[in-house]
Formats: C-alpha cells, sequence, structure tokens
C-alpha cells in the first residue's frame, strides 16, 4: 500500500494516515492492491525498532519491503511534527489498531489469519476478537513457534 503521504522517518516509509484511515486503506488494499488481492506486508514502527533499524540491517531490509508501517510509538509522531512538512496524523498503536482493523474488516467482509505469540494467547486473542466482532471471519491462526522447516507451510496457511 503506497500513498504518496506517506513520510520518510529515519529514512523508512512511514504512513502518515490515522488509524481510521489505515483501516480502510488496508482493508481496500487487501482486496484491489496493485499486488492483486491477497495478503500485505505491515509492520509496526516505534524508537526502539527505528534505531534497530540503523544496526540490523535484514530488519532494515525488511521494514523497507512492507507494504504499511505505521507509527506505534508517539516519538515519531513527534519526529514527524518537528522534521516534516506533512506530519503522522496520530500514533497508531497496534494493541488500539487491531480494533479498528476487526471493525473495517468485519464491515467489509475481509478476514484475518492470526499468526504469533504462544498457542495460549493466540487462542485467548481469536476468542476475544470472535466476542467484540462477532461477524469477523478468522481465516486461521498459529502461535509463532515454528522451525524454518515450517515457514513454506505457515505461509501457505
Amino acid at each position: 500500500m503506497e500513498h504518496s503521504g506517506d513520510v520518510l522517518i529515519g529514512g523508512i516509509r512511514t504512513s502518515r494516515l490515522s488509524r481510521r484511515e489505515l483501516a480502510e486503506a488496508m482493508a481496500g488494499q487487501a482486496a484491489t492492491g496493485a499486488k492483486g488481492p491477497g495478503p500485505r506486508l505491515v509492520f509496526d514502527l516505534n524508537g526502539h525498532g527505528l534505531a534497530m533499524s540503523f544496526w540490523d540491517r535484514a530488519y532494515r531490509d525488511d521494514l523497507m519491503t512492507a507494504d504499511v508501517v505505521h507509527a506505534d510509538g508517539q516519538p515519531l509522531v513527534i519526529a514527524s511534527r518537528l522534521l516534516t512538512r506533512t506530519p503522522i496524523a496520530e500514533r497508531s498503536a497496534t494493541t488500539d489498531m487491531i480494533h479498528d482493523l476487526a471493525a473495517e474488516a468485519q464491515r467489509s467482509g475481509r478476514s484475518f489469519f492470526l499468526l504469533g505469540g504462544t498457542e495460549e494467547v493466540n487462542r485467548a486473542c481469536e476468542q476475544k476478537l470472535r466476542a467484540l466482532y462477532p461477524g469477523l471471519m478468522i481465516a486461521g491462526r498459529r502461535d509463532g513457534y515454528f522451525s524454518r522447516e515450517e515457514e513454506e507451510e505457515v505461509c501457505r496457511a
């Protein structure tokens, strides 16, 4: 999802959209993006992640290939206000934004795949999302503990 409204923070293309705008754009892009229908690579970025991107080249490369990088830290919002003419609208904390995305996905008929955390945390997340958003389609889920040999299978799921 590329937007002419992105801003560079530490050389990383970061979305300036509000949480609501991000949710709407991400749901729309999942269906009709330049890459065609399908999943998108989304990263959050905070001060720690930005600092890490300067010494961990692989992490920086991953950030550079993302479809969306959103500001999950207020320091990035403040930096955008001080250093650019086009500041980031607001902090888009993942813990808040998941609700925006779930509501938009429920409204637009898009699905979620929950990947990460322990089995217990992943299951609890699914249960909570199903309770809060009864119309949300959860296409699948998987804990974040798998071997390199299992990566292809996880990606297929």
